[in-house]
C-alpha cells in the first residue's frame, strides 16, 4: 500500500504504519515486539523516503523520541537512533 503512489494510500499506510509501531512498542515489553517494531520502522522509513514524505518520518520519530513518560519507548527510541 505504501508502494502506490496515489497520495491518499499512501498517507493512509503511513498512518497505518505508525499506529502499529506505537501498539508494538507501548503494549510490547518483549524483544519479539521490539524486533517487530524495528522492522515497521525500517519500512516506514523507506517507504517515506521513495514517496518523499520524509517530513512525516521525521515528524513521527521525534514525537515517539519526546514522549518519554514511557520508558519502553524511550528505551525503543534510543535503541533505534
Amino acid at each position: 500500500m505504501i508502494g502506490r503512489r496515489d497520495v491518499d494510500l499512501v498517507s493512509k499506510a503511513v498512518e497505518g504504519m505508525q499506529k502499529q509501531i506505537r501498539r508494538l512498542v507501548d503494549e510490547g515489553g518483549e524483544v519479539v515486539h521490539f524486533n517487530k517494531a524495528i522492522v515497521c520502522l525500517k519500512a516506514l522509513r523507506a517507504g517515506c523516503l521513495a514517496n518523499y514524505d520524509e517530513k512525516s518520518f521525521n515528524t513521527f520519530i521525534t514525537d515517539l523520541k519526546a514522549s518519554d513518560q514511557f520508558t519502553v519507548r524511550c528505551v525503543f527510541v534510543h535503541a533505534w537512533l
